[in-house]
């Protein structure tokens, strides 16, 4: 609640932005004050009159957890079904094609950055002491500092240009494995397990929304209890009561859901700051961080959200902050900002694969270089 917010903050600044010890530890500690004081505005309807510290703490904690849960299972639910059903083979002449693009634009900048070297060694010698020599001398002067500066702005954007276009050669690579791990008799089938998760996704965000249309709390049967009660009905002798582990079932699935898009989303973050011109990386140990602390919040957030289906015998197990929270509120709240948020991220992956897609590229540059090719052979 507190340590790893700070740490994860600190490292960021630490180490993604270079800041000096002193700096990132400031500004860590200001940052997680804000974010505590965040935290106690955030109003919790609950049955406890005088919560103590660690009560309010865990209630505060659990609604920032189903709201984190929500926001990444809603991209999940998105993501999934679009990386599993459109994502475009990656053959050997496309990493070839951006190999070669990668390499024009390593030379284009090592020609810029040795013809900015030449302009600067001819730089010309101080100014005689006449003032017509000082007038010509400042009038060439101002438009040899002119070409330089452009230059010199050329040199900063072709080497962001070459930085993005390695990060998408790196994505076109791990395509291609994917690509010929694919043919493979273990890849078929993970291929499947992939599409049959993927309708599951799209199932789940179906009954979502209309949960939230129609106000409902519980929705209809979903195909994870269809199949466990069939397959109760033939082992009745076990007793396994279907409604309470179909629900289980249901959570682990959604637990997947949200570990699976941690990294997807802070690529996704990343492409969206670049577009911005905001140059962010997030070092492994931040990803890290950030996959305990949304862990632990999966773990809360579950707990809350299961509380409905535990048998009255069960649930002294759980403590009194979490029984004494409104369950409805917060079921329909997680259900209505999974929408928003898979609607949005719907909308982003789509605008983000029709203008960056790392395959599209490589196949233009590919085709430009044929085209230039014939025009030249044909000269």
């Amino acid at each position: 609640m507190i340590l790893i917010p700070w740490f994860q903050t600190y490292t960021f600044f630490y180490t993604s932005r270079g800041w000096r010890y002193r700096s990132a530890a400031y500004t860590a500690t200001v940052i997680t004050g804000l974010y505590l004081y965040l935290l106690s505005q955030c109003g919790i309807q609950t049955t406890i009159e005088n919560p103590s510290l660690i009560e309010s703490g865990v209630m505060r904690m659990s609604m920032v957890g189903v709201t984190v849960i929500s926001i990444l299972s809603g991209f999940g639910m998105a993501h999934t079904p679009l990386t599993t059903w459109y994502q475009p083979d990656v053959s050997e002449q496309d990493c070839r094609a951006a190999e070669r693009a990668l390499a024009q634009t390593d030379k284009m900048i090592q020609e810029k950055k040795a013809v900015l070297e030449r302009m600067s060694r001819e730089r010309p010698p101080p100014s005689s002491s006449s003032s017509v020599g000082r007038l010509v001398s400042s009038f060439f002067g101002q438009d040899k500092d002119q070409e330089r500066t452009l230059l010199q702005t050329e040199v900063d954007q072709l080497e962001a240009l070459a930085v993005s276009m390695k990060e998408d050669l790196e994505e076109l690579e791990r395509g291609r494995a994917r690509s010929r791990y694919a043919q493979t008799w273990k890849g078929k089938v993970w291929t499947w397990a992939g599409k049959g998760f993927a309708v599951y996704c799209v199932y789940r965000f179906s009954v979502t929304t209309l949960n939230v249309i129609l106000k409902r709390q519980q929705g209809a049967s979903d195909p994870i209890t269809q199949a466990l009660s069939m397959i109760i009905s033939h082992v009745d002798r076990f007793q396994i009561d279907p409604r309470f582990w179909s629900q289980q079932l249901s959570f682990w699935f959604a637990g997947i859901i949200v570990f699976g898009s941690v990294r997807s989303f802070l690529k996704l973050v990343t492409k969206v700051l670049d577009i911005f011109m905001l140059q962010v990386t997030f070092s492994t140990t931040n990803v890290l961080m950030l996959t305990a602390q949304v862990m632990g919040m999966y773990f809360l957030s579950s707990v809350l959200m299961i509380q409905i289906n535990l048998p009255p015998e069960y649930r002294y197990l759980l403590s009194s902050s979490l029984q004494s929270i409104e369950f409805d509120l917060f079921k329909y709240w997680s259900d209505a900002i999974s929408i928003i948020s898979c609607v949005l991220s719907f909308c982003i992956i789509y605008v983000l694969y029709q203008t960056q897609n790392a395959t599209t590229m490589a196949r233009d540059f590919a085709d430009v270089e044929l085209l230039t090719a014939e025009n030249g052979f044909s000269r």
